[in-house]
């Protein structure tokens, strides 16, 4: 482009962060700040979800400081994504103390709120920023139903779930969707609540998908329910004929069960269509630079290095008595 405004800078970032290629949002940022672009509060709300997402706390803080710094508004999009920012990155008070600063909240404000509270285990508190969005006259949405029904969930609250999934349609008038009906048969079947559980799936007016079946395999494979654990997972099979995770847990049970002639077969299926499993992805945050890995053996220069350090620091632990030699395997 010849001329490149913040219009286009911005529009940039969202689409890097939308696409969740987060650190390429930030050296986007960088090229900003580079070119003495003015950064305003739409520059902000991106770079601190892309915070979020990597868990870069420091750099969510820096975001947060540099919008003190220069006056930019904290208006109801900029307090949201703060609060967010935080919650993803375990420090729930700078949340709160953003949200009792927000002089204008909306729904969405709320349901950011009360998921941070369940996210961090404090579903009891999730419950009452639910109560008193009700009370300031927020109408909830699905959203919002499904960050209570989490905190439910985590709190193992059987009878406050039932009451609110009832109270979607019947008093707030919001049609409960797939992953309400996922988080309540969850809920049931760690509950051991197994026949409630399907009682919920034969009378839903959706058909089951993947997370349903998936919430029921949980509940039959703690049970130790072999038979159970085969359908559910050739259900998955038949669900989803390009997900890896599902052909190695029917692999793995087949091997459990010694079942050689099962087990050999989901091997060849795998082999034949190529199927692999999404590799593990995480992030780290080291002297203000963010790094990326993913669970691959084809990776940078330096893996030989990595595994020496790696291999270095087991030593020391199993030297200093901190594990056991069988814990470090």
């Amino acid at each position: 482009m010849p001329e490149r405004n913040s219009v286009s800078w911005n529009a940039l970032i969202t689409g890097y962060v939308h696409g969740r290629q987060f650190l390429e949002a930030f050296d986007v940022f960088r090229d900003m700040m580079r070119d003495g672009v003015e950064l305003r509060e739409v520059t902000m709300v991106g770079l601190l979800s892309a915070c979020a997402n990597l868990g870069a706390l420091d750099h969510g803080r820096w975001v947060h400081d540099y919008i003190r710094r220069n006056g930019l508004a904290l208006n109801v999009y900029v307090g949201t994504a703060l609060i967010d920012m935080y919650a993803k990155c375990g420090i729930l008070e700078e949340g709160c103390k953003v949200f009792k600063a927000m002089k204008i909240k909306n729904v969405c404000t709320w349901n950011v709120l009360i998921s941070a509270y369940s996210m961090n285990g404090r579903g009891e508190d999730a419950l009452t920023a639910f109560y008193s969005m009700v009370f300031d006259d927020y109408k909830p949405d699905d959203v919002t139903f499904l960050a209570v029904l989490s905190a439910c969930f985590h709190e193992g609250l059987v009878g406050e779930a039932r009451s609110h999934f009832r109270s979607m349609k019947e008093v707030f008038g919001v049609e409960p969707k797939m992953e309400h009906y996922g988080c309540m048969i969850d809920l049931l079947s760690r509950g051991d609540l197994i026949d409630e559980a399907m009682e919920l799936i034969r009378t839903m007016p959706l058909i089951p998908d993947p997370t349903i079946w998936r919430a029921l395999l949980r509940a039959f494979q703690v049970r130790e329910n072999v038979h159970l654990v085969e359908l559910v997972i050739l259900k998955l099979v038949e669900l989803e004929p390009q997900n890896g995770d599902n052909f190695f847990l029917l692999s793995n049970l087949y091997i459990q069960q010694q079942r050689w002639a099962e087990v050999e077969v989901v091997r060849e299926i795998i082999k034949d269509r190529g199927i692999q499993n999404l590799p593990g992805y995480s992030s780290v945050v080291i002297n203000s630079e963010i790094f990326e890995f993913v669970a691959s053996y084809d990776i940078k220069p330096g893996l030989e290095e990595i595994h020496k350090l790696l291999a270095c620091m087991a030593e020391n632990l199993r030297l200093s008595s901190c594990v056991t030699d069988s814990e470090m395997l």
